[in-house]
């Protein structure tokens, strides 16, 4: 979940151990709490700092690039942080890093902050669409890969996904569809698909609602 220790604190994961001598049991019973509450915590601890990161870069937070800092930007192995605020400082040099490296690119310092808070709004929105499902394929794949690396657990969702690659057949409108910003938008139409047919769904069009038959109530 945290390969990189930005997000757990200690004490978080102090607190974890008391679970790991019990989670072969755990998942022979099909018990999952102890797993849900590491996936829960980790959510919490990711959406409160996101929303600490996308406030900092806001247009109006000032950045000061005349000191001397130093960031390890190998964490895999750096100790977790022991505080909230430790964590922040932490991100705060980490955002800052993201700063001087747009900036070296040519942006301006308004446009990387742009650019940089577009991205972690966007992280944090994903973030928020997490469902019991995928939460749960995430705890799964954490014990196939432990035995065999080439082993995961497929949602119904992934695995009718995977069904539609390797078969090349798809059911559906024939709209390959995404996500910009908090918008369903086209990415492209499936050639000979029932869109490209009607004609009238276009590459990046929004879809803003959606209604059954000519006389059907829109719905977000």
């Amino acid at each position: 979940l945290d390969p990189s220790r930005y997000f757990f604190l200690e004490s978080d994961i102090q607190e974890f151990k008391k679970f790991k001598i019990n989670f072969d049991d755990d998942f022979k019973k099909g018990k999952l709490e102890n797993a849900f509450i590491i996936f829960n915590r980790f959510n919490q601890r990711q959406t409160a700092q996101l929303e600490k990161v996308i406030a900092n870069l806001d247009p109006n937070v000032p950045y000061n690039f005349e000191t001397e800092d130093t960031i390890n930007t190998d964490r895999e192995n750096a100790p977790w942080p022991t505080t909230v605020k430790e964590a922040d400082i932490i991100w705060q040099q980490y955002i800052k890093l993201n700063l001087l490296n747009s900036m070296l690119n040519g942006k301006s310092l308004e446009d990387s902050k742009k650019n940089i808070r577009k991205r972690y709004v966007n992280q944090l929105r994903r973030n928020n669409r997490i469902d019991a499902e995928q939460a749960y394929s995430i705890i799964m794949n954490s014990l196939t890969t432990l035995y065999d690396p080439h082993t995961n657990y497929m949602s119904p969702n992934d695995s009718e996904n995977f069904d539609i690659n390797m078969s090349l057949k798809l059911t559906g409108i024939g709209a390959e569809l995404g996500v910009k910003d908090e918008y369903t938008k086209v990415n492209r139409i499936i050639p000979a698909s029932p869109a490209a047919k009607q004609g009238i769904l276009q590459p990046n069009d929004r879809i803003l609602a959606i209604a059954q038959g000519d006389k059907g109530a829109f719905v977000d």
